[in-house]
């Protein structure tokens, strides 16, 4: 199903994601769920969509916020300057990544498969963080670990951030 975006960091009752696949989330420490990317779930990688938007939806008012990225799908993302977060910058639109909360609230998202900086598809290998206070995405670090998507990750006790498996380049698991 297509969406209705609204205004960018507007809630509204009438604001609706689009279907998607893949997704990543997060729920923050006000209860507001988040999610970014997905694709679209056609059978054909390369018939895909692949969206690099960030919504929030807050239960208290049964509403949707359209925060981040494009309401367009398949998008490059803007890289910006690596370790500096910029309101312009957005991670390439992605499914399958992994994600996580840091200690300080801060979101991040790791590799999944969508569409590479050069253009063609497949899985990446970028690191995003995003702000939630702010609303700036900062491009971390790029192939450590290797591309990836459709991993597992949890962090434990101490806030270490583990990672395991998914499908690399080629399609063989790891």
């Amino acid at each position: 199903q297509p969406g209705v975006y609204g205004t960018l960091g507007v809630p509204d009752p009438a604001n609706i994601p689009p279907a998607r696949w893949g997704a990543t989330s997060w729920t923050d420490g006000n209860g507001k769920l988040w999610f970014f990317g997905g694709y679209d779930g056609s059978d054909d990688d390369s018939n895909n969509f692949y969206f690099n938007d960030l919504w929030n939806y807050n239960p208290a008012t049964n509403e949707w916020t359209w925060v981040s990225g494009n309401s367009g799908p398949s998008e490059q993302g803007i890289y910006g300057t690596q370790g500096v977060p910029d309101a312009a910058n957005v991670p390439a639109g992605v499914g399958g990544a992994v994600s996580w909360i840091d200690g300080s609230g801060s979101f991040w998202v790791f590799s999944g498969f969508g569409r590479e900086p050069w253009g063609s598809y497949g899985p990446l290998s970028d690191l995003w963080k995003f702000n939630p206070t702010t609303n700036e995405w900062t491009w971390t670090v790029d192939n450590i670990p290797g591309a990836r998507s459709g991993a597992v990750s949890w962090t434990d006790s101490s806030g270490n951030f583990w990672l395991f498996g998914g499908e690399v380049p080629g399609g063989a698991l790891n």
